[in-house]
């Protein structure tokens, strides 16, 4: 794995982390829908405790349409971030959350497709700048309504089933 930046259209590393209850969980799970990821900054804001509580109450709105809310908070964090119902990952090694510009004061939010594939990258120190928890819940519907049965595999490859404009 390099230490690139990621960005829309890139995959998701094939990482596996663990939750507050120790079970681990992997960013690219085709079978458990879409994630919806929020790295919030190192020491949240009041805006981004906000958000997060958004998102964890829109959990089930999203979970209707495949998608995976998650909160990925690194290493020793003390984050207040502790919504009920939002799965809670440590990024130890801060392998995720670097790589999509989230660390200080930035935070970001990202949401891939079922394979990783990234169709949202806002890295941010600003919450209110994050996208709605209505517009999340469009880009999971999108997400969901993609026509599976147009041959696409089941983990396509870097760069497959990826349009950028050049």
């Amino acid at each position: 794995m390099t230490a690139d930046r990621l960005s829309v259209g890139d995959r998701l590393p094939a990482l596996t982390l663990s939750g507050d209850d120790r079970a681990p969980v992997r960013l690219r799970d085709p079978a458990r829908g879409s994630p919806v990821i929020l790295l919030p900054p190192d020491s949240p804001a009041e805006a981004f405790v906000s958000y997060a509580e958004s998102l964890a109450a829109a959990g089930d709105r999203l979970r209707d349409w495949y998608g995976r809310p998650l909160l990925v908070i690194g290493e020793g964090d003390g984050s207040p971030l502790r919504p009920p119902h939002l799965p809670v990952l440590a990024d130890r090694e801060g392998a995720l959350r670097f790589r999509c510009g989230a660390g200080g004061e930035i935070g970001a939010l990202v949401v891939a497709d079922r394979w990783g594939q990234i169709y949202l990258l806002a890295a941010t120190d600003r919450a209110d700048e994050l996208p709605t928890i209505d517009a999340l819940e469009e880009w999971v519907k999108y997400l969901a309504t993609q026509c599976p049965e147009c041959g696409v595999i089941d983990e396509p490859g870097h760069g497959e089933w990826t349009v950028r404009a050049e």
